[in-house]
């Protein structure tokens, strides 16, 4: 599917734009935050990652991190493939 309308896409599913918003932002705050507590800046600051050390020294800290931020992740990813086939079911014959 090409860029798509929002609103085109919201009439569509009778849903409101709003509610669609939601939804993403939701699962997109979640990650949000999970992101900026457990991540630091790595390299020459324009990356975020999991400190390494904390695989060595706080091993449970690092796997708890890693698992919150993959969950978090595939949530977003999850909510969009989910609005993507809805899409398709309406948009395409």
């Amino acid at each position: 599917m090409e860029r798509a309308d929002i609103y085109q896409i919201a009439k569509n599913c009778r849903k409101s734009v709003g509610m669609i918003e939601k939804y993403y932002a939701v699962h997109i705050n979640i990650f949000t935050r999970h992101r900026c507590h457990q991540c630091r800046p790595i390299g020459n600051g324009d990356r975020q990652g999991i400190p390494e050390e904390w695989e060595d020294e706080q091993l449970e800290r690092f796997k708890k991190a890693v698992e919150a931020i993959q969950a978090a992740a595939d949530k977003v990813c999850s909510s969009d493939d989910k609005l993507v086939r809805t899409a398709r079911k309406k948009f395409l014959p």
